[in-house]
C-alpha cells in the first residue's frame, strides 16, 4: 500500500462521511443501541433519530468477517470493495 494512495483514500472516505452527516441527521443525532457486544471482531451499533435508522458495522481487522444483518437496507459508506 503506497502511503499517498492510503492518505488519499482516508481523506476521501472522511470527506464522504462528512457529506453524509450533512444529509442524514441520524449520523450525529438520536440514540445508540449496541449489538453483539461480545463479538470478537466487530463493533456493531444502530443509531435512531425520528423515523431514520442507521446500522454501523466496524471491522477493525484486515480480513473479511461474516455477519448476518438484522434487517435489509442500503450501504451508504464502506471501505470494502
Amino acid at each position: 500500500f503506497h502511503f499517498m494512495n492510503f492518505t488519499t483514500f482516508v481523506f476521501k472516505y472522511y470527506q464522504k462521511l462528512l457529506q453524509l452527516s450533512k444529509q442524514y441527521d441520524v449520523i450525529s443525532d438520536g440514540t445508540i443501541e449496541f449489538f453483539d457486544i461480545c463479538h470478537p471482531q466487530l463493533f456493531v451499533y444502530e443509531r435512531r433519530h425520528l423515523d431514520d435508522g442507521l446500522l454501523v458495522i466496524n471491522n477493525h481487522y484486515d480480513h473479511v468477517v461474516g455477519y448476518t444483518l438484522p434487517f435489509n437496507g442500503e450501504v451508504l459508506l464502506s471501505n470494502v470493495k
